[in-house]
């Protein structure tokens, strides 16, 4: 299923979305502990993306930046967003 965020990045996102890592996953970046939720994000990444997909994300994030770097604020936004993409994406199959 190829998702799209707000920002224009585009995936297709191959993961089994009931996937109980990736529910951990989820749970994780909910924790009130920093460490917890960037751990999280990083699993949240290799589940939804792989690596091709993290690196591309990663490029994507760099150009609408402008930056030579990957702000971490950037990346859950993103993963955020891919998150929506998806819970659209399920409303749309229902209806």
């Amino acid at each position: 299923m190829v998702i799209k965020t707000e920002s224009g990045f585009e995936w297709d996102i191959t993961a089994k979305l009931d996937d109980a890592r990736l529910v951990d996953a989820i749970a994780m970046a909910e924790s009130e502990e920093e460490s917890d939720k960037l751990i999280a994000y990083k699993d949240l990444k290799r589940f939804l993306l792989g690596k091709k997909g993290t690196d591309a994300l990663y490029e994507h994030i760099k150009e609408i930046t402008g930056e030579d770097y990957v702000p971490i604020e950037k990346v859950r936004e993103e993963i955020t967003d891919i998150f929506v993409a998806l819970g659209d994406q399920d409303k749309d199959v229902k209806n």
